[in-house]
This record gives structure tokens, sequence and C-alpha cells, in this order.
């Protein structure tokens, strides 16, 4: 007998999947002169939310703005992909909400940056938190110091110094784990842990230190715990377990940091007992 032979049909072949993924367009962008819509959206400020689960825009942007004292008019309105933003009819309570830095709305944190005319999906950010040092010895208690971990950390804005306690004002990158430890290296070789306390920080992952899920929804968790559960992984992390130096600061830096201090040397430190809290 011969074989037969299947031709399929053309609904068969309709029915077959031809794409994997959604079809997505490419178009270029005009070129034109932007300066006129750069001003207008001058007293715009940006904000995203770090659980789109939790935090719902629309109700996000009715509940902000009865936390700020304003003096003139703000609109809100939702941008998508979980970002929305605020237009102020005043460049003083634009500024009022900036420095009121951070926000939260349903016990998850809130980006909130000034709007820039930048390029990227990653705009915006940037949360402006102050962090208090814990494990820093007294006797490095001083502003060049101080300044130096700050900028090491992320962009520092501001720093403080009392009798009791040390802290720095630091835009971080909420969109990556923030971090909570550092490692002070000093020139007799001692190396010291110092613990950084994000001051208003509401939910997040006490595991990898992520804004966006709890530690027990954790996608990292349980693949860690897989992986350090083989015996060869296990035997590798003991023999790793001394924790990663941190980048040497670039020249350039240093030189602002030099410049900076320049006519306050280190040896003019007023005496301890002379701060004001």
């Amino acid at each position: 007998m011969a074989p037969r032979h299947h031709f399929s049909s053309d609904h068969e072949k309709m029915q077959e999947p031809f794409c994997k993924d959604p079809p997505r367009r490419r178009i270029k962008a005009l070129e034109f002169d932007t300066y006129a819509l750069i001003r207008d959206n001058a007293l715009t400020v940006i904000g995203r939310v770090t659980n789109p689960a939790e935090q719902p825009v629309g109700a996000l942007i009715i509940a902000l703005p009865r936390k700020w004292d304003l003096k003139g008019r703000v609109t809100g309105s939702d941008l998508g992909h979980n970002t929305f933003q605020f237009r102020f009819e005043l460049e003083e309570d634009l500024q009022n909400v900036l420095s009121a830095r951070p926000y939260h709305y349903a016990h998850w944190m809130v980006i909130l940056q000034r709007w820039e005319p930048v390029l990227s999906p990653l705009f915006p950010s940037q949360i402006l938190f102050w962090i208090t040092l814990h494990g820093l010895p007294l006797h490095y208690w001083h502003e060049r110091m101080i300044y130096e971990i700050g900028q090491d950390l992320r962009t520092l804005e501001d720093y403080c110094i009392t009798k009791t306690s040390a802290k720095i004002r630091v835009s971080v990158d909420a969109l990556n784990p923030l971090v909570k430890e550092a490692l002070i290296e000093f020139s007799a070789g001692v190396e010291l842990p110092v613990s950084l306390e994000y001051d208003g920080l509401e939910l997040h992952c006490s595991n990898y230190n992520s804004l966006a899920y709890l530690a027990r929804f954790c996608p990292l968790s349980s693949r860690s715990e897989e992986v350090n559960s083989h015996p060869r992984h296990r035997k590798a992390a003991r023999s790793n377990s001394s924790p990663p130096r941190r980048p040497r600061r670039s020249e350039e830096l240093q030189t602002q940091v030099n410049r900076r201090f320049e006519k306050r040397p280190i040896t003019s430190e007023e005496p301890f007992h002379q701060r004001l809290d």
C-alpha cells in the first residue's frame, strides 16, 4: 500500500503560531526644537511606585497632595509604566515637596524627582534618604570622613554630625537593592563594618533590601536556597566568606573633595565637646 501523505489545510496553517513575541513597530523620532516644551514642564515632578501591586497610581495621585501644604494649585496625572506626574503652579511649592522626601504610600516607598529632559525608561529612580551611620569610631566623626562615605555610597546631598549621631543625606537608586552595610578601610590595615539605617524606610525585602516586595515573596530567596544547599556551593561559600571590597574612588571626585576642604584641614576640627545637637 502506498504511504499516505498529510497535507495541512489553510485553516491549520493559520492556527499555527508564527511569532513568539508580540509585534513591536520601530518609529524614528522627529528632530525639532524642544525648548518651549522643556520650559512648559519646568515645574513638574515625576514619580514612580515601587510596588505596583500594592500602590494603585490613581489612588496615590489623590492621596499624596493631601500631605502637602501648598499655596498654589497642583495637577496630577498617570503617565503609565507605574509612573505619574505632578505639575505645580509655584516653584516654592515644588521645592517644599522635594525637601520633605522620602515619601511612601500604602506602606511602600514612592520615588519622586524633579522632571528633567532625559531619555531613559529608568527615570525617575532616585529616593533621598537621611542615613544614620552605626559602627564608625567616634574619633572619625569628622565632616571630611562623613563626606567621603556619603560620596562613595551615592550622590551626597547633605550631612549632619552631632554628639550622638553621624548622618548623611544621600540620593540612592531605588530600582536596585539598598546598601545597608559598608566596609571602611583604614590606613592601619584595619577594616570595620558600618551599618546604614535609613530614616523613613517602609516595607521592603529584608533579605536583599529590594523595595519592590517583601522577603516572603522574594524571587531570589528560593533560588539562593537551592544553590546554597548543594555541598559544592556550601564549600565555595565558606572559602569566599569575606565581604567584597568597594571600588576605589575616581581621581576626579577625590580632587573635588580636596578642593572642598582645602581651607579646613582635618586637624582644625572643633573639639568634640563643642558640637551642638
